[in-house]
C-alpha cells in the first residue's frame, strides 16, 4: 500500500499518523505491524494500545515513540477532545522482574544446565494477574494507556480487549517483530 492509500485512510477518519518509512498493513487500526507500519491512532476515542512482541524487539521503544508523540498532539492549542493524558504501563513500571518469563522461552540446554531456573506459565499467572488488574484500574475515557509488555499470549490479549470493550472504548494493537 503506498503514501496515497495511506492517504485515504487519514482522511476518511480524523486520525493522527506516526509515520515510520514503512507503511500501514491494513486498513483498520486493530492489527498493525511496528516493523512495517505507519500508525494511526484515533485521537478522540482510542484509549487502549497493547504492545505485542518478542523480547528485544523494540516494544519499549515504540511506546515512548507513541507516547510522545500522542503528548504532542494533545498538548498543542488546537487540541480540544476528551482525551487528557497518556501513560505508558509497562513491566517495569509495575515492578515485575523479568525472571517471570523465564519459561517462555527454554531450550533444551537449559532444562540440563543446573546454572539456569526454569519458570513455567504458573510464575507467569501472579504477574499477568498484576497487569490486568492495573490495566483495569487505569482505564478511563479520558486517558491513553500504552501497554507494553510480552502480551503474546492471545487469550490474555482478548481479555483486555474486553476489559476495555465492557467500558465502550476501543483498542489497538501494535506488533513488534
Amino acid at each position: 500500500m503506498g503514501a496515497a492509500a495511506s492517504m485515504s485512510i487519514l482522511q476518511r477518519r480524523p486520525a493522527l499518523a506516526i509515520p515510520s518509512n514503512n507503511r500501514l498493513r491494513k486498513d483498520n487500526c486493530h492489527n498493525v505491524t511496528s516493523t512495517q507500519c505507519c500508525v494511526a491512532v484515533l485521537i478522540p476515542d482510542m484509549a487502549l494500545i497493547t504492545l505485542s512482541g518478542f523480547p528485544a524487539a523494540g516494544k519499549s521503544t515504540r511506546a515512548l515513540q507513541i507516547r510522545d508523540f500522542l503528548h504532542d498532539k494533545l498538548s498543542s492549542s488546537d487540541y480540544n477532545g476528551p482525551i487528557q493524558k497518556v501513560l505508558v504501563m509497562s513491566d517495569h513500571s509495575l515492578a515485575l522482574p523479568r525472571s517471570v518469563y523465564n519459561g517462555m522461552d527454554i531450550s533444551p540446554k537449559c532444562r540440563i544446565c543446573s546454572d539456569h531456573t526454569v519458570a513455567d506459565s504458573a510464575s507467569e499467572k501472579p504477574a499477568r494477574g498484576t497487569i490486568f488488574t492495573n490495566l483495569q484500574r487505569q482505564l478511563a475515557a479520558d486517558t491513553i494507556l500504552i501497554l507494553d509488555s510480552l502480551n503474546y499470549i492471545k487469550g490474555f490479549r482478548y481479555q483486555m480487549y474486553c476489559a476495555a470493550r465492557e467500558l465502550k472504548l476501543r483498542t489497538c494493537t501494535v506488533r513488534s517483530s
